[in-house]
């Protein structure tokens, strides 16, 4: 058999406009070139210039598995409709999403 993805809508932002929303936010706080803030209930810590930490959460039935993941300078961070947050390289991105005009 063969499956075809369903079509989903996420909302999804680059490196670059995290790092400027990261400075307009509450929690973000900047201790020896190490930051971190929140995210749609994910904390976000920097690791580096172009690497930052993000803490993610899945539920399978049931338990929560969080995770870390990386996200770097050039990926997009998703945001999927059940409001998990997670990175994506670009060019998986663009293979795999199309902008939506609403």
């Amino acid at each position: 058999m063969k499956y075809r993805e369903k079509s989903v809508k996420v909302e999804a932002i680059t490196f670059q406009e995290l790092v400027e929303l990261a400075k307009t936010c509450a929690g973000y706080t900047v201790n020896d070139k190490s930051w971190s803030f929140c995210y749609k209930g994910h904390l976000i810590t920097r690791k580096t210039d172009t690497c930052f930490l993000i803490t993610t959460r899945t539920r399978a039935k049931d338990f929560i598995n969080e995770s870390t993941m990386k996200f770097n300078d050039g990926d997009m961070l998703i945001t999927n409709e059940h409001g998990t947050v997670y990175p994506c390289n670009k060019e998986m991105f663009d293979a795999t999403y199309e902008e939506v005009k609403e």
